[in-house]
């Protein structure tokens, strides 16, 4: 019978097969658990080195890493123990997996802020592609190894384009020309609008040709993301023809009225207008005439017909008539309201001594000065600038930035600031922006 690893850890099965080792399912004897181990196959002098990574790395902690338990040597091998949510190696589900693109764009956003919250604990240099990502059942992407370098062009920004075209097209080549990537990948990415589409080939572009950093990438994938609406990037449905339930469910705009149920109450007619007083004359005896004679009546009962007639045809026009003046009594109001709120918000116009940046003459019309120069300065049109959080809350950051017209996204970090306020921003303050730009801030937890 073989012996435990580290005298507690019962080899399973193999699950994958790696460059520098294996990745194998364990049985912990000590804690009765299941867990993973990744048994090194270096050479004596990578050892200690592997040995040393693995110190600082089972130090950190973050959902898009696996926890390292365990680590040590058996029988001149180094050997990490891995706590793995429940999934199942990303390379073996290439082909199968069920992510929609607009799901694969969130995993690789979340795994995308992941690192670069280790970027911030010195964790990089790592490799993102598909075969050091676990595929978690939650449809998380979990970095295995992330204490040992590896190939630069599959880390970083430019490994996590790597990892989108992997899980979009759903193979492990990545084609080195630029131009076949964004070929395929489009095709992949059908599935969302054609405006994200084109947005994710441009993030991408910037990616492999101007190394976008992780914190510009982080950004621009989430405002794609932003964009996007559940509706827009739905699957369409694609059962074949002539199978049971092939046929999508008709929605409930199309139903018209007319194929209800003929039980229903009847829908009363609309009133005419005023300048429709003789059609409706004409429609009315129609319906009653029509009424008195499938039900047989005398001559009384038509003279009876005839009054009500006249009593439907003097009501309507009163109604008529009702509705006109409460119409026209809106209007009147309507156009009152906007003048006097044209009166409120009329600015007086600066004098040109002011624009000319001379002393204005004393004033004479017993406006104060102060009221003035506010107004003065309310009516020219300043360039709008990156406000400085430094400081500031968190509700207040919000407000400021809300006020400006601005996005803003903010993460909470252990820092030696007062918890709750603002110690970092990006872009920094007074920073020309526009319009609906993003800025992204941090705010001290406290220690």
């Amino acid at each position: 019978m073989e012996l435990p690893i580290g005298g507690r850890y019962l080899l399973v099965k193999p699950i994958q097969t790696r460059r520098d080792g294996m990745l194998y399912s364990a049985r912990d004897l000590s804690l009765h658990r299941d867990v993973l181990l990744y048994l090194y196959s270096d050479s004596n002098e990578r050892r200690e080195a592997s040995l040393q990574a693995l110190g600082p790395a089972s130090r950190f902690s973050n959902e898009q890493y696996m926890h390292i338990l365990d680590a040590g040597m058996h029988e001149g091998s180094v050997y990490a123990v891995l706590n793995a949510p429940k999934g199942a190696p990303l390379a073996g589900e290439l082909h199968r997996h069920t992510l929609t693109p607009a799901e694969i764009l969130h995993a690789i956003f979340e795994l995308a802020k992941g690192m670069q919250n280790g970027m911030e604990e010195k964790i990089l240099g790592f490799p993102v592609t598909a075969d050091n990502i676990w595929l978690a059942e939650d449809k998380r992407l979990v970095v295995m190894n992330f204490w040992a370098e590896g190939d630069p062009a599959g880390g970083g920004t430019q490994g996590l384009c790597s990892l989108l075209y992997q899980m979009a097209v759903r193979t492990e080549e990545v084609p080195k020309p630029f131009d076949g990537f964004r070929r395929r990948l489009s095709e992949a990415l059908a599935g969302l609008p054609p405006e994200q589409s084109e947005a994710v080939m441009s993030l991408i572009w910037r990616v492999f040709l101007e190394k976008e950093p992780m914190s510009s990438f982080v950004l621009d994938l989430r405002a794609i993301l932003e964009r996007m609406k559940p509706a827009a990037y739905s699957p369409p449905f694609h059962a074949p023809a002539g199978t049971p339930g092939a046929e999508p469910p008709e929605p409930a705009a199309r139903i018209r009225p007319e194929d209800s149920p003929r039980r229903q109450l009847p829908v009363p007619p609309a009133l005419p207008l005023q300048g429709d007083r003789t059609a409706a004359a004409a429609e009315v005896p129609r319906i009653t005439s029509g009424a008195v004679s499938e039900a047989g009546e005398d001559g009384e009962t038509s003279r009876r017909g005839g009054k009500l007639r006249f009593t439907l045809l003097v009501t309507g026009s009163g109604l008529v008539a009702a509705v006109v003046f409460v119409a026209v009594m809106a209007l009147l109001l309507n156009g009152f309201g906007r003048n006097e709120d044209r009166k409120e918000t009329e600015q007086p116009q600066i004098p040109p001594a002011a624009a000319q940046g001379r002393q204005p003459p004393a004033d004479t019309t017993g406006q104060p000065q102060n009221d003035k120069a506010k107004s003065a300065d309310s009516a020219g049109s300043e360039p709008l600038k990156i406000p400085d959080l430094a400081g500031m809350t968190q509700k207040e950051a919000e407000q400021i930035l809300l006020e400006k017209h601005l996005h803003y996204y903010f993460e909470l970090k252990p820092n030696d600031k007062p918890a709750g306020t603002v110690f970092k921003q990006q872009p920094e303050a007074n920073t020309p922006a526009s319009e609906g730009d993003t800025v992204n801030f941090w705010v001290s937890k406290g220690r």
